[in-house]
């Protein structure tokens, strides 16, 4: 039983104390979930559904139940209506029904208004969602830069020691001065000085991804190479990627421009709803009415309760015509309102469309100028490599000095740095093109 025990105990450490890698749409999908903006869109959409039930149950009739009961002392009325001098009880109450038949049409306008709201809420969501993956995306790629960076560090403190080790076998040897040793082990404390800063950059990082996520927990937070940065990168292509062609694919779809046509067609539906005010309104009322007498008169000859209620009963049905005249010009500056609400909103309409045609253009261009940046960097870390194989032989016939040897090795990592700053700039730049161009982020 102990043994389970043991077992048992030590699986459970190792599991909560293992590190979670997590995936770009793992990351995108727990940010979404756990953003406090989302999460107030959310509630801005429940707001929405319940101001459109409202609109929809307008329809419905409005049904109403009062009770008066009244004590008189002194002089009050009877039950002829006559005022007598008298201390007496008098209740009535009612049931009154109100259905609308007619309002110019203005119910079925603040539905459809209602209705555009909500969707212009849920495209206002979507919108905070692609913002969110963005902003992961981004933090996730600093994230690997950082540790292909750190790499590259570690590489050179590994060459670094390499040469250490060469030049005290040359001292023991007699072959070399000691001079040179201690200027191998400066660059090498130098190196390793460089691969601390870099883990402390993987660090920072990690952290800001993990709190652009919320994680309660970061100590163990960690995330996985996606397969694209281990192969080749795509090519670009200007006859499928060309501002005119994603502009054509993405005004459609962006959330944003989509947002903001729905609060444009229910500003138009309150311009009808203001028209509508131009109609006559027509009620359809309906109720039951009684009442009960008792005086306190000494001797006075009152009906029983059951009796008034049977007695007093009636019921009534009516129809409430109201025809609007004048009401102080009120109804044609709200109209006049609505107008100028429509014409701001078209306005707004296109700046939001100018502002992704220029989004666009600046994503296209960032496009192809990150992949000649790219190959440039390609160029030159291979011209740089081929240098540092010179110097790294010539080291090793003492052919060379040790000065020569780490300003070599000192351009090979600087071209193998660019190259990575390079890459990640493509491979983001790849990524907002296909997000203008889809609609989605791509996790893979």
């Amino acid at each position: 039983m102990k043994i389970i025990s043991l077992i048992l105990l030590f699986t459970f450490c190792v599991l909560t104390g293992f590190s979670q890698e997590w995936t770009l749409e793992q990351c995108i999908n727990y940010a979404i979930e756990h953003n406090l903006d989302a999460q107030t869109m959310k509630n801005r959409i429940k707001e929405s559904k319940i101001k459109l039930c409202n609109s929809r149950n307008n329809r419905l009739p409005n049904l109403n139940a009062g009770l008066e009961p009244s004590i008189y002392f002194g002089r009050g009325p009877g039950r002829t209506g006559s005022y007598q001098d008298n201390t007496q009880l008098n209740t009535s109450f009612n049931v009154v029904a109100i259905l609308p038949i007619f309002s110019g049409f203005s119910i079925k306008h603040d539905i459809q208004g209602r209705e555009f709201e909500l969707q212009a809420s849920l495209q206002d969501l979507e919108e905070v969602r692609e913002n969110i993956s963005m902003n992961v995306l981004a933090l996730y790629m600093q994230v690997i830069m950082c540790k292909e960076l750190l790499q590259v560090a570690k590489d050179q403190v590994q060459l670094s020691q390499t040469l250490v080790n060469q030049k005290k076998w040359l001292v023991d040897a007699g072959r070399i001065l000691e001079s040179e040793l201690f200027d191998s082990q400066a660059v090498l404390s130098n190196d390793k000085f460089n691969q601390i800063q870099s883990e402390n950059e993987l660090n920072q990082s990690l952290l800001n991804l993990s709190q652009a996520l919320n994680l309660e927990k970061i100590s163990e937070f960690d995330i996985t190479h996606p397969i694209l940065l281990d192969t080749g990168l795509p090519m670009p292509n200007k006859n499928v990627e060309n501002a005119d062609s994603i502009y054509k694919l993405a005004i459609n779809r962006r959330p944003a421009i989509n947002a903001e046509k729905n609060r444009l067609k229910s500003m138009e539906e309150n311009l009808a709803i203001a028209k509508a005010k131009r109609y006559p309104n027509i009620n359809l009322s309906g109720g039951y009415a009684n009442s009960y007498f008792y005086s306190f008169i000494k001797g006075y000859n009152n009906s029983l309760f059951w009796e008034q209620l049977k007695n007093n009963g009636n019921e009534f049905l009516s129809v409430n015509i109201s025809i609007p005249i004048f009401n102080r010009l009120v109804t044609r500056n709200q109209i006049r309102s609505a107008n100028i609400s429509i014409e701001n909103q078209k306005i707004v309409i296109e700046q939001t469309q100018q502002d992704l045609r220029k989004q666009i253009d600046q994503a296209c261009n960032s496009f192809y100028s990150s992949w000649r940046k790219y190959e440039a960097a390609q160029q030159s870390l291979h011209a740089a490599n081929e240098a540092f194989k010179n110097q790294q032989d010539r080291m090793t016939l003492s052919k060379t000095t040790i000065y020569d040897y780490i300003d070599a090795k000192n351009r090979l990592r600087t071209a193998k740095s660019n190259l990575l700053q390079a890459k990640f700039e493509y491979i983001f730049s790849v990524k907002i093109l296909e997000f203008y161009k889809w609609g989605h982020l791509a996790c893979d």
